[in-house]
Parts: structure tokens; sequence; C-alpha cells
């Protein structure tokens, strides 16, 4: 048999190479592991850097074995290939292995595995389109990795996933694959690689190749070599929008032609489309094997990319979307009209107006876009949709001036876009004449303001159509449940802006409600989250949590990712986390309402995500920054007027000054705020100083009352932070609580053991020989506490000599000399 010895090398480098260290740094890392899989589609640059990789590979790692696997390696042939691959890295590896043609498959990968186990080192295996292997090589391959002993790593280049080799892998851990997700050029990368090419592109020109090729190498490779054709640079994105025709080229030709005739047809079919999914493609081919075609296509990563909606939805990319819609026209013009239809049904079935009505307006279907605005107009704009890829609908040549309800349909469409499709006036032309689109019209002018960021105007605009809900309701417009649902969420979140909290929990809690009758997941979701953060930031964790987790177990919004609108409760639960003192659990919380907030920004969590996440990565600098405000070290006429938290720091800055007289006068009423006025979280600040203060001042049986009383009203909703960041003096001051008495005694000893001591430090001693009487045990229980000995007295109607006989006795019997080591030593022979 002749080999070609080409395929037993890496190929030359290609004239135009991009370093990306950090792809190689992760074959490097995976080198470590039994296997290695790129898995992507054709152009996404697996071959260039399995190439780059393997001429770098030296030392302790060696030189790899490399083989580019073509159709027709089939049987002996692929296993001739694989012999002379390892033999040229390492002769060694194939040793008393027998020639691949005169035993069987089996017995070949039995004695091969036995050669590599016997290796001194182990041996990487490059090889490239796997995708071409057959099940017999695929199985020979996972039996000589699996029974090498460790001596051979396989690291391959794949378009399509080798199932069964993968589950076994990925359940032992000893996998590692980059994807397309993985394989993607950034940003930066793009733009490094337009220039390479000579392409002269402006900065919002690489944005838009960026965004269109979604960081497929090949796709930005094509695009730079047809700009080079072009007379000057691109200064706009418009320039450089759609595929090039090399671009159109390869992708039919490399992966649409590629295909079955039977995916060929649903790829095609589905493109009118910016959503994929089993039932969709059904709907859209009158066939029944959609869910089937979408594994397939995942399998392969065949230019779909997940939503995040929900497992099983996907969107093609943008690119190869355009060009199979390209693909579509040309080839089936006719069916156009009718696949807008169907998807437009399936959408409205499906509890996605927003699409629905997007599809209506492609097929010209008049009557279902003016139906879908009057009876859906709360789910078509009550809440902003990100991620969505389709461009609104052109309005025809033909405006429709003479069908306003039409008019606002397209408008309907355009609300997330730049382009406004009616202006005020039109909008109310459209009320006057169409009466049954009046409470439609009204809330669309409420969508616009929310939109353009004017929280005065949504107040305006909400509390109208709540006004005219009444009298606008219309019988086959949407339910009032709806209408109120959509309107008090609106006021809600533009009272919260406007800064007028307790009106605003009003609106949401009543909107919730609503939402929950009229089944708006949206809308429970923005008032559930908003409603999290505001209980959080006032302190109430427990109902912070409760708001919160409700937010998550709610279904996301129909074609929307899990995680839009709830940054919210997220931050809701990483503030509950960090007083609580669960660091690593409020850093996670953080990460997904940032992640959240990229999908949909909210405009008012930016400033306070980022002040706790400073907290929490640097917690000394806390309580620095409130001991040391700026301007608080000295005193003035106004300090007395300070708001209450402004009011807490100076206190604390006057008593790290010494002065704990100056701080208890400048520190709010804190022990209860009737008015609400304090949040729970700064009561417990402003406790904390009043205690320290009181220690300072010598006069400890205050402080130890007035913790006493923090600790009462930290337990119910669990906060620890306040305590455990306090610092040395407040620990000492637990420390002295422990051995005094406290009815919170395991929450004291938890929390001096988060500060860094242990609560009761080790001291063996003997058991006593003399038990304590019943007496003197109802006796050493008042002793933990902070009561006198004629107080006690007065609690167990005894006179104060009985209770001094007591306590001697019990001094005696504990071979102890006062109260605080009595309690001690009774705590260590488990007597209380």
């Amino acid at each position: 048999m002749v080999l070609l010895l080409a395929k037993l090398a890496p190929p030359p480098r290609p004239a135009y190479f991009l370093e990306r260290p950090h792809l190689r740094k992760a074959l490097d890392h995976g080198a470590a592991r039994t296997l290695t899989l790129l898995i992507a589609p054709a152009g996404w640059g697996k071959t260039t850097l399995l190439r780059s990789w393997a001429r770098t590979l030296a030392g302790e790692l060696g030189t790899p074995a490399w083989l580019s696997v073509e159709p027709g390696d089939r049987g002996s042939q692929f296993r001739a290939y694989l012999h002379a691959a390892l033999r040229t890295a390492c002769p060694g590896a194939v040793a008393g292995v027998p020639a691949p043609g005169a035993v069987s498959a089996r017995t070949y990968f039995e004695h091969l595995a036995a050669g590599l186990s016997r290796l001194s080192r182990p041996i990487i295996l490059i090889l490239d389109d796997l995708q071409e292997a057959d099940e017999e090589a695929l199985a020979g391959l996972e039996f000589a990795v699996g029974h090498a002993s460790g001596k051979l790593h396989l690291v391959a280049g794949t378009q399509v996933e080798p199932t069964q080799m993968l589950q076994r892998w990925r359940l032992s851990g000893d996998l590692t694959e980059l994807r397309v997700r993985e394989l993607a050029l950034t940003r930066d990368e793009t733009a490094e690689l337009l220039r390479m090419h000579g392409a002269a592109v402006a900065t919002d020109a690489v944005d838009d190749v960026w965004a269109h090729t979604e960081g497929w190498p090949a796709g930005v490779r094509l695009i730079a070599l047809d700009l080079l054709d072009r007379p000057g640079p691109a200064d706009s994105a418009g320039e450089v929008a759609g595929a090039p025709n090399a671009a159109v080229d390869y992708l039919v030709t490399e992966v649409l032609e590629k295909r079955l005739s039977s995916i060929r047809e649903a790829l095609l079919r589905s493109s009118v489309t910016d959503q994929l999914s089993g039932g969709l493609i059904d709907a859209l081919t009158g066939r029944t094997d959609g869910a089937a075609v979408l594994a397939d296509l995942n399998r392969s990563d065949t230019y779909v990319v997940p939503t995040g909606a929900t497992p099983t939805t996907h969107r093609f990319h943008r690119m190869f979307r355009d060009v199979l819609r390209a693909e579509l026209a040309r080839r089936h013009p006719d069916l156009l009209v009718p696949l807008h239809r169907r998807a437009a049904a399936w959408f409205a079935a499906s509890g996605m107006p927003r699409p629905a009505l997007r599809h209506a307006l492609h097929a010209g279907d008049r009557d279902a876009a003016v139906d879908l605005v009057q009876r859906c107009w709360p789910w078509l704009g009550a809440a902003e949709h990100p991620g969505e890829t389709d461009a609104w609908v052109p309005v025809p040549t033909a405006a429709p001036d003479d069908d306003p309800a039409l008019a606002l349909a397209y408008a309907a469409d355009r609300l997330d876009q730049d382009e406004p499709g009616l202006g005020d006036d039109a909008l109310m032309a459209v009320a006057d004449r169409c009466p049954p689109l009046r409470q439609a019209v009204d809330a669309f002018q409420m969508f616009r303001a929310q939109r353009s960021g004017d929280p005065v105007a949504v107040y305006a605009a909400a509390g109208w159509l709540l006004d005219q809900m009444d009298s606008a309701g219309e019988p086959h417009g949407p339910g009032a449940d709806a209408v109120a649902a959509v309107a008090l969420t609106a006021r809600g979140a533009a009272q919260l802006e406007l800064g007028s909290v307790a009106d605003a929990e009003e609106d949401l809690s009543s909107g919730w409600s609503a939402a929950e009758q009229a089944g708006l997941h949206c809308q429970q979701m923005i008032c559930a989250s908003r409603l999290a953060l505001v209980r959080a930031e006032r302190g109430e964790l427990s109902a912070a949590h409760h708001a919160a987790e409700a937010v998550r177990r709610l279904a996301p919004c129909p074609g929307q990712a899990p995680t839009v609108h709830c940054a919210h409760a997220h931050l809701a639960l990483a503030i509950v986390d960090a007083q609580r003192d669960l660091v690593p659990d409020a850093l996670a919380h953080l990460d997904v309402a940032a992640r959240a907030g990229e999908l949909l920004p909210p405009p008012d969590i930016a400033a306070p995500a980022a002040r706790l996440r400073g907290q929490l990565h640097d917690s000394a600098a806390i309580h620095a920054a409130r001991r040391r405000p700026p301007g608080y070290r000295q005193s003035g006429p106004g300090d007395d007027q300070r708001e209450p938290g402004s009011a807490v720091n100076a206190a604390r800055a006057h008593l790290d000054d010494g002065d704990p007289t100056r701080a208890l006068e400048l520190l709010p009423t804190w022990e209860s705020s009737p008015d609400g006025a304090l949040g729970l979280g700064l009561r417990l600040e402003a406790g904390v100083v009043a205690a320290l203060a009181h220690r300072a001042s010598g006069h400890r049986r205050e402080a130890a009352r007035l913790l006493e009383s923090l600790l009462r009203m930290a337990e119910p909703d669990g906060y620890r932070r306040v305590f455990t960041r306090a610092g040395p003096p407040l620990r000492d001051l637990l420390l002295d609580h422990l051995d005094s008495g406290t009815a919170y005694w395991t929450t004291v000893h938890s929390l001096i053991g988060a500060m860094g001591v242990p609560a009761r430090p080790p001291a063996p001693r003997p058991a006593i020989s003399v038990p304590l009487t019943d007496r003197e045990l109802t006796v050493l229980r008042y002793l933990q506490s902070i009561l006198s000995n004629g107080e006690i007295a007065a609690e167990m109607t005894v006179s104060v000599n009985t209770v001094k006989t007591h306590v001697r006795s019990i001094y005696r019997k504990l071979d102890t000399n006062h109260r605080r080591e009595a309690v001690r030593r009774a705590r260590e022979l488990h007597l209380l």
C-alpha cells in the first residue's frame, strides 16, 4: 500500500497566521488528559490551531504523531496510516505490533495498546478531520486510548461529535473540549486578522464584522479579501454588512450541499425565522423529525447557536442564516409567504406574539397582525426582548396611511429599534380612527417612554392607562389583569428610579399579583426581582430571599434567556449572602447579575453592584472607609443633622478617635424604627457602635444589654457580617458576652469562630467529684446571665444570702473563683 507522507505531517503554515496563545495554552492543559477534541464546522481554524500547536511541542511533551484523515481512509488503510504516524513520531510505539493488514482490527488495536503501555513516556497523537474515520476506526482508537496505561493522549479535530467516544471520557473527567465558543475570534483578534490581510476598516465597521461573523475565522478572512477588491476603506458598518460572494460559495458548497437532502431542505425552510426548535421545524417542513434534525445539527455544530431561552432552542449563525435565506429565495421563492404564515401561526400558538407579529407582517397577513396587536399588546411591548437578531419588517413602499391599524402593527414591530415607526400625533390619529385600538395606543406610548429612559413620562402614561382601564376595556382586547399588570409594573419601576420607594413597592406588589392572574411571566419576574432588591436594601433579608427565589422558580419569558429581567433578584441575593457572610455565594450572584445586565442593562443596579463587589473583595476597606469618611474626624455644628447612614459613620469615626461620648450623641435612634426610616442593617450597624461606645466608656452592663438586643434583632434574618467585620473590639465584647451568659450562645460561639479566634480554648480539667444540687444548677443557669445576685434572688423568691451561699458552693465544686470562670467550667462539663 502506498502511503502519502504529506498526511503524516502538519500542513504548511498559512500565509496569514494569527497567533492565539490562549488556545495553545488550552491544548497544553488538555494534553495532560486522555482525550482532547476540537469540535466545530469547517472554517473555524481547527487545523491551523493544531498545526501551530504541533510544531511548538517540545521537551517533556515530545514530538507528536500527526495524521490527516481523509475520505476513503477506512479499515486497514486507516490502520496503516495510524501505524505509520506513530512509528514516525516514536518507533518504539509500534515495536512488536503486527502489520495492520495482517490481522483483524480488534487484534491490531489490542497489540497496539500493549505496545504503547510499555513506553517510558506518553505519546501525543493528533488526528485532523476525525469525522472522516469510520466506526471501526473510532472503536479501535477508543480501545487503544483506554488500554494504553495512560501512554497515549489523543488530540483530534472533527466537524462531528464522535458520540461513542465522548460519554465515557466526559464522565471520567479525562476530556477537554474546544468548540465554536472557544474557537471564535475576539473583537481584537478580528481587527488584527483584517489588518494582516491589508483590509482598511474603520472601528465601527470592525465591530460590525465581528458581530456579523460571530468570530468565524473563515468568514473574517473572506470579508477581508472582499474588502481588498473595493476602491476605498470601509468606513461604516453598512459597507461590510451581508456575506461576500466567496463566503456564500463556501457555506453553500462546504456546509449546505454536504448535508442530507432532508436536512438541507429543513435548513432552508427554517431560515425564515430567527429561532429554531424541533416543533417549529416540524411546522415549517410539514414533517415530524424536527427534533432529530436539530440534534443532528447540534452534533456537528453546523452553524447553530443555543439561545439560552430553553435547552432545545437555537438560532442560526448570522452569516449562515443570510446565506440560507438567499438560497431559499433563489430556489423556492414561492415558499416565502407560506413559510412566514406557518411561522406566525406556530409562534402565536406557542404564546410568543412578538415573533408571530413579525412573521405575520412578512407574510402580508394584515388581519393576523392587527389581531395580535389588539389582543396581545401586553405581551408585545411590556418588556424589551434582548438578543433578537432579526431586523424589524420594513414598511411596504405603499405605506398603509389609509390603514391606521396596520400602521400601528408596523410601529409595534419597531418598539425596540431606533426607528420609531409612528410619531405621537400619528399614534393619536390611530386611536381616533380605530377606537378598539385606543388602549393599545396608550400602552405603546408608555412602552416608548420606557425605552427612552424617561421615568416621569412612564409614570404619567401608566397612570393614564390605569385610569382609563374601565372605560377603555375592549371585549377582544387583553383582560383587566393583563392591563393592570403591565401598567403597575411600569409605574412601580419608574417610581423606583424616581426614588419613591414606598409607592413603588405598593405598585410592584399589586403588579406581581395581577401578572400571576394574567399569566404574564415577564411582569412577574420584573416585579418580584425589584421587590427583592428593595427588601434587601432595607435589610429584610428573609423577605428579599423569598422574593428572589420566587423569581428563580418562574419559567423564563417565552423565547428569552432565563436570566433576562433577573438582574435585580441576583443582586438582592448577593446582598443577602453578603450580610450572612456567604462571600463566594454573593460573588456568584453578582456574576449572574452582571451577565443578565449585559442582555438587558437595568439602569439602577450598576452602582450598588460595583459597591458590593468592592466591599466583598476588600472587607477591611469597608470599615476603614466607614471609620474615616471625609470630614468626619472633626465634629461640627452639622453633625447632629446628618442623614442616618452618615450619622452612623460619623459616630464610628468619633469612637475610633477615642470619643465614645460624642459617638453616642451622634447615633440615630436604632433600637426601634416604627416608621421604617432606618433599615435593619443600618440599625444593627448603629447598635454595634453604641455597644462598643458603652464598653469604651466603662458601661459594661449596658454594652452587654445592647449586644443581647442586637443578637435578638439579627437572628431572624441571619445577619452575621455586621458582627464578623466589626474588628477586634467587638470580638472581645462577644468573648465577654459568651462568658457572662446569653440566650444566643450558639450564634455568639459561631461568630467568634468566624472572627478567627477559638470561642472556647481547650483547657482539659478533671470532672467534679461532688455533683451540683438541683438548686445549685438553677443558680448556675442564672449566673450565665447579666443579673446580679439580688436580681437572681428576686427571680427565685429567696434571700440574697441564700443565693450567695449557693454561689460559693458552686465555686468550690467547680474549682473556680468568679462567675465568668464558673460559667466556662460548667460548659466544659456540659452542665450548661
